[in-house]
């Protein structure tokens, strides 16, 4: 009977193909939603990012990681704009395109709050310390194409977000300058 060590060969042999279809992908991604002023992205995809310049140099092809970090906190001084009820509905939103597990490292995208799951038995204090905001969502990015979760994601923020802050959507690129 074959076991999985069939598979093994040809799995190899497309991991550099996949690995750089998920680096694209987050590039894509983290830019379309740094480009949101009020969200708050943390990936050396980014040119603003302090990271940024560190990945172009030691990161193979000075791609990003697949992994990266957004979070919808007011800047220091500013109200939260965003109110946990409607955080908590825009990630259960992001399901199906984005699976909302704890497992990272899939070729799928995988969106997780640990504020919400990994390190939901932290205090506030703990958190605060580990960098994790009550809306901080970490994402792992997967090989799909982008433009299908971008549009998702943009589908759970018109319904989650859009109605409790009006004039949200109006801050995203346009679809035909995200393809550009």
């Amino acid at each position: 009977a074959r076991g999985s060590r069939a598979l093994a060969p040809c799995s190899m042999r497309t991991l550099e193909m996949r690995l750089l279809q998920k680096c694209i992908n987050t590039i894509m991604l983290a830019r379309v939603l740094a480009a949101h002023p009020l969200i708050n992205v943390h990936s050396s995809a980014v040119p603003s990012d302090p990271n940024h310049k560190l990945a172009q140099r030691l990161m193979h092809l000075g791609l990003p990681a697949p992994l990266f970090t957004i979070d919808f906190e007011a800047k220091p001084g500013e109200p939260r704009w965003l109110e946990p009820d409607a955080f908590k509905r825009f990630f259960d939103c992001l399901e199906p395109a984005f699976g909302l597990q704890v497992s990272l490292g899939q070729t799928n995208t995988v969106a997780l709050c640990p504020g919400l799951t990994s390190h939901s038995e932290l205090s506030g204090e703990a958190l605060a310390e580990a960098g994790i905001t009550p809306t901080t969502i970490r994402i792992a990015v997967g090989d799909e194409d982008p433009r299908t979760l971008l549009a998702h994601l943009l589908r759970a923020a018109e319904l989650a977000i859009e109605p409790v802050k009006p004039g949200f959507m109006r801050q995203f690129p346009r679809m035909d300058e995200i393809d550009k």
